[in-house]
């Protein structure tokens, strides 16, 4: 499949990306509560800070969106993206499964 092989040597970067979000949705209650697939897009500049960060979908809670929306604003990656990377970045941010643990310390 072709658009996986131009999206492999970005799955790096994905994992560190993955990580920062875990760490900032670890400090936004709301989020440990989300029952629904939530769709995102980000811009990441340079430093790994989030320029611009839209949902796409809706959680069904404005309170919630809001909340997911000001998390995703203050996300700063731990590495700065790979300047050949194209973006926006989508993403899926599935919810929490109650029959799995929370990866959060301290959250459940």
């Amino acid at each position: 499949m072709q658009i996986k092989a131009k999206t492999m040597q970005f799955y790096p970067y994905f994992a560190v990306l993955q990580e920062s979000l875990g760490s900032v949705f670890c400090k936004t209650p709301l989020a440990h509560t989300n029952t629904v697939e939530l769709l995102a897009s980000l811009w990441i500049g340079p430093s790994g800070k989030v320029l611009r960060a839209e949902l796409l979908s809706s959680t069904g809670s404005d309170e919630r969106d809001r909340a997911y929306s000001a998390a995703l604003g203050s996300l700063v990656v731990a590495a700065p993206p790979p300047a050949e990377m194209p973006q926006p970045v989508t993403l899926m941010i599935l919810p929490k499964d109650a029959g799995v643990p929370g990866a959060c310390v301290g959250s459940d």
